[in-house]
């Protein structure tokens, strides 16, 4: 599974590694239970960007992860990568065909152009 992520440079694309422990299937059914919630803790998007950043092979980190994909778009993006851990890739497909959709849309509303920069907005 690919994963498009933003940085200071553009964007630039992380594979999942070719072999995943299936003890990470564990860890990926509680998230995407947990992911499922109407409001999602903030603890909970840690342990998923955390567990993220391992099974892709620490790629990049957690908060690497966290700040190159779009506010409205991380917990979903999360739950499809659990979703491919867990060997549901039908589901997975869906959910990120959903993302994509929903990120063209947004883009053509806010009249934006896909490659633009990301926020300049600091969190703690």
């Amino acid at each position: 599974m690919k994963i498009t992520l933003q940085n200071a440079e553009g964007q630039k694309d992380f594979y999942l590694p070719q072999f995943i422990p299936g003890s990470a299937t564990f860890e990926a059914s509680t998230l995407a239970d947990e992911l499922h919630a109407e409001l999602v803790p903030k603890e909970t998007i840690e342990r998923a960007s955390n567990f993220v950043a391992r099974v892709y092979g620490n790629q990049f980190t957690a908060q690497e992860f966290v700040d190159g994909t779009h506010v409205w778009f991380l917990s979903l993006t999360i739950h499809s990568i659990c979703l491919t851990i867990m060997g549901r890739l039908n589901e997975a497909i869906q959910v990120m065909e959903t993302v994509e959709d929903a990120k063209k849309k947004l883009m053509e509303q806010l009249e934006m152009k896909p490659k633009e920069t990301q926020s300049s907005i600091k969190t703690s």
